[in-house]
């Protein structure tokens, strides 16, 4: 990231494989580059997690105007693999910025969407106490073993 915010294209293209040249270079996709402003000023993770074969990120990049302050921001998913000789290189690049440019923001919402049924299908459950819980209500003292019982309510 910072050679891509330091607009050293070189350097950035060094830590692309084939496939991230190609996601960086594809009409619409994610730019290494950003030849106008507002620029890259910095990013940050928002998300990582590891994959079969290698790591994804989500990295949040933050625009900035020529006076340098932060004027938009974007997520971009990376997917680093590593190459036979040991370099983490980023094997695909998904900026999503540009994926919600392309819907319709005047499409509808789906009515059926709206209600959707919930994943609890028994009905109503009764709430049982253990036996006697709420003789003294003064008294702090937590629930026996037995409490644990299935059938116990507690």
């Amino acid at each position: 990231m910072q050679a891509r915010a330091g607009g050293s294209a070189d350097q950035a293209q060094g830590f692309l494989d084939a496939q991230g040249r190609r996601d960086f270079t594809t009409q619409g996709g994610p730019q290494l580059l950003r030849s106008t402003t507002p620029k890259l000023s910095r990013s940050f993770t928002v998300l990582s997690g590891s994959t079969a074969s290698g790591a994804r990120f989500v990295e949040r990049l933050v625009l900035a105007d020529a006076a340098g302050k932060d004027v938009d921001q974007l997520d971009e998913t990376l997917t680093l693999v590593t190459d036979p000789s040991g370099a983490i290189l980023v094997d695909h690049a998904v900026e999503y910025l540009s994926d919600l440019r392309n819907v319709d923001g005047e499409q509808p919402f789906p009515p059926d969407a709206v209600r959707v049924p919930r994943g609890k299908t028994a009905g109503r459950q009764r709430v049982a106490l253990p036996a006697g819980y709420l003789d003294d209500r003064d008294d702090d003292t937590p629930p026996g073993v037995e409490a644990e019982a299935a059938d116990s309510g507690g």
